[in-house]
Order: C-alpha cells, then structure tokens, then sequence
C-alpha cells in the first residue's frame, strides 16, 4: 500500500485507494491496459453518468485517447494501475505531475515536442477538422495560433516546444494551465 500511497503522492486515502486498485483490476487482471482496454475501462466509468447520448459517446472515445497518452507516463503503450493513480492523483489535485500529464496530453505523436497542430488537434479532438464548419474552423485555428504564440513566448516563429520551454511558459503564467486544463 505504501507504493501506492507514494504514486499518489499522499493525496488518496487507503481506502480510494483499494477502490481504484478494485475498479482497475477488473478491468486488467495483468495489472495494465493497452488502448483498447483502457477506453472500454473509460467508457465503462463514465456510463454511469451518460447513458444513450450518442455525442457524448465520441467525446468520451476522443477523451480516452487523449487520457491514454496523459496517463501512458513512460509511453509504452500501456497505463499500469501505478501510472493510473499518479495520473489520477495529478488530475483531481494538481501538483508538478500535472504538467507532465496535460504534456503528454497534448504531445500526439510522443516526440517530447510540442507544435502548433499538437495544439489545434486537443481543440479539436480530431487529426483534420473537416467535419466542422469553415467559420467554426477559422475561429478554432485564430485562437489556437494566439494561445500557441503566448505559450511559445519570445520565440518567434517557434516551430516546437520541448517539455522544458512549456514548464517555463506555464512558470511565468499559471493561468496557462488553466487554459490549457479546458483543451484537454
């Protein structure tokens, strides 16, 4: 129970503990999930609270994605139950995890860089907007460019952002997060 306690830097208690070890568990006997389980796992979670609304089905599918890529935390494609309850822990109570997590969130093809699309396709939850309109796209990508020149800061012209450069830019504005909290 101790490593556990560690992962989650003391933020749940022995008992949430047991619940998500529980809640994890059934749905990985091996103690970890690849994509496909973990957005079985996902959806089987949030269910409970959406039941029948076909729109937010895709949104939860596009979430899981994205979580799998914020909870993958040594990326290699699977989410163990100690991966799991850091990220958890992250998640619902912040800390310098969390900028790890909306990182990798964020990173879609895992290259520790940060691009502009990195940024448009978190709004967006998809590769393309095409299935959007051009007004809703043209207004997508003008605050996108504004949210990614503020985060790639006096680099003008910044063509990637290492995981170093997006500590600093969130450094400097905290609120940063906080935006950045609403794509993901």
């Amino acid at each position: 129970m101790e490593t556990y306690r560690k992962a989650s830097d003391r933020r749940f208690s022995d008992k949430q503990i047991l619940h998500m070890y529980t809640l994890f568990h059934t749905a990985a006997p091996s103690g970890e999930m690849g994509l496909s389980a973990f957005e079985k796992f996902v959806e089987k979670l949030t269910t409970t609270s959406v039941v029948g609304e076909k729109s937010k089905r895709i949104d939860t599918v596009i979430q899981s994605k994205k979580l799998f890529r914020g909870y993958d935390l040594n990326g290699d494609g699977s989410v163990t139950f100690h991966e799991f309850l850091s990220s958890q822990a992250a998640i619902l109570h912040g800390g310098p995890k969390l900028l790890q997590v909306v990182f990798s969130i964020l990173d879609r093809d895992r290259d520790n860089c940060l691009v502009r699309q990195d940024f448009l396709c978190a709004v967006i939850g998809t590769e393309a907007p095409d299935d959007i309109g051009v007004d809703a796209t043209n207004i997508i990508e003008t605050e996108v460019e504004g949210l990614w020149q503020f985060v790639s800061g006096k680099a003008v012209g910044a063509v990637s952002l290492s995981y170093t450069q997006f500590c600093g830019a969130v450094s400097i504005c905290p609120e940063l997060l906080d935006e950045l909290l609403l794509l993901v």
